[in-house]
C-alpha cells in the first residue's frame, strides 16, 4: 500500500519533525509533487533543521543505499570534504587537491590510511569535487567494486555519490533553484559528505553554515567505527581551514567526546612559511578563485599541485588553502605535520 503523503498545504504549517519515515523517504526520492518538494525543501535551510531530524535524516538516506560490492571495506579509511553551499571559491575544490597532495606523500613513504573521497558534481553551487576530476580525466563512474579494489592496491580512490545513492537524482534540480533563489545550502550539503558508506574512521569535513554543526556532530557520535574526526569552519564562512581568518574545529575521537577549538590566521601563516609581503596578496588571489572558469581551475589546480614550492605559486593563497587543510588531514590520522 503506498504510504499517505502530506500535501502542499500541510507542508507550510507542519516542519519535516511531523512527518513519517514513509514520508520523508518519498520526498527524498522525489516522489512528492514539485509543489510539495519545493516547499520540504524551504524547510530544509539550515536553520530550520533540529539535530534530531539531521540525525534521522542521515538514517533514513541510507537506506537508499545500493547495496555495494566490495564494501564494507576491511581496512579503516580516510575521507576529506568540504560540505559545499558557502559560496566562497566556489570554483576552486580545496578538498580534491589536499586528497592529491596526501597521495603524494603517501607514494614518499608516509604511512597514511587508504583515502576514499565520496563526493559529487555540484549540486546547490558550482565546483563540486566530481566536476574537477572529470575535467582531469579521472574516471568518475566506476562501479564500487572497482572503487574498492582501487582503494586497496592505489590508496586513493573516489566514490561517486550517484552510484550510491541514485535515488537522490530527482531532488538535484529543484536543489539548484532553491540555491540559485535562496543563496544558501540545505542540510543535504552537510549530510553528503557523511553519507560515505565506508564510514572512514578518519574524517576531515568542513561546514559552510553554523547551523550544520550540532546535527553534523550528532551523526559522528552515533558512528561506531569512528577514530577521530574535525569539522571546520573559518569566520570568512569558508568550509576549510582559511589562511586569512580565524578557523573554529570541533574534534571528535572514538568516545564521541567533543573537542573545540580556535585557530588564528597568524597560527596558519606560520604553518605554512610566507612573508607578510605574500600575504597582503592573498584577499586579490581569493577574490580571483571564485572567479576561475572550469579550464582555469583545472589548470590552477594542476599547477598548485605540481609547482606549489615554485618562485610562481610559493606563497600563493590556494597553495596555503590545500597545505593547510592537508596539514590537517595529516593531524586527523595522528601523523606528522608538513615539513
Amino acid at each position: 500500500m503506498a504510504p499517505s503523503l502530506p500535501n502542499s498545504a500541510a507542508l507550510v504549517s507542519n516542519p519535516l519533525t511531523s512527518w513519517s519515515d514513509e514520508a520523508l523517504l518519498a520526498f527524498l526520492q522525489g516522489q512528492l509533487s514539485p509543489e510539495a518538494t519545493e516547499a520540504a525543501l524551504l524547510h530544509l535551510l539550515p536553520e530550520a533543521v533540529p539535530p534530531a531530524l539531521f540525525v534521522r535524516l542521515w538514517q533514513l538516506l541510507r537506506r537508499l543505499a545500493l547495496p555495494l560490492a566490495g564494501f564494507p571495506l576491511p581496512f579503516p579509511v580516510l575521507d576529506v570534504c568540504g560540505t559545499g553551499g558557502s559560496g566562497r571559491h566556489g570554483r576552486f575544490n580545496t578538498s580534491t587537491a589536499s586528497a592529491f597532495a596526501l597521495q603524494a606523500l603517501r607514494k614518499e613513504g608516509l604511512a597514511l590510511p587508504p583515502l576514499l573521497k565520496f563526493g559529487n558534481k555540484g549540486v546547490s553551487g558550482s565546483g563540486g569535487s566530481f566536476d574537477l576530476l572529470e575535467s582531469m580525466g579521472v574516471p568518475v563512474e566506476q562501479s564500487p567494486q572497482q572503487v574498492a579494489h582501487t582503494l586497496a592496491t592505489q590508496g586513493l580512490a573516489f566514490l561517486f555519490a550517484p552510484a550510491v545513492y541514485p535515488a537522490l537524482g530527482a531532488l538535484q534540480p529543484f536543489r539548484k533553484a532553491l540555491g540559485a533563489k535562496t543563496g544558501q545550502p540545505t542540510v543535504l550539503n552537510a549530510l553528503g559528505p557523511l553519507l560515505n558508506p565506508a564510514l572512514p574512521a578518519f574524517r576531515l569535513h568542513g561546514y559552510s553554515h553554523p547551523a550544520f554543526l550540532e546535527g553534523m556532530l550528532a551523526v559522528l557520535q552515533q558512528q561506531p567505527s569512528l577514530q577521530q574526526a574535525v569539522l571546520v569552519r573559518s569566520a570568512s564562512g569558508l568550509d576549510e581551514w582559511d589562511p586569512l581568518e580565524t578557523a573554529t574545529l570541533h574534534w571528535v575521537n572514538a568516545k564521541g567526546e567533543v573537542r573545540e577549538e580556535t585557530r588564528s590566521a597568524a597560527a596558519a601563516q606560520a604553518l605554512v612559511g610566507v612573508t607578510p609581503q605574500q600575504v597582503a596578496l592573498w584577499p586579490q588571489q581569493a577574490t580571483a578563485l571564485a572567479q576561475l572558469s572550469a579550464d582555469q581551475r583545472l589548470a590552477h589546480t594542476q599547477a598548485v599541485l605540481a609547482n606549489g614550492l615554485t618562485d610562481e605559486l610559493v606563497g600563493h593563497y590556494s597553495t596555503a588553502l590545500v597545505r593547510l587543510n592537508t596539514h590537517l588531514a595529516l593531524e586527523v590520522c595522528g601523523l606528522a605535520a608538513l615539513p
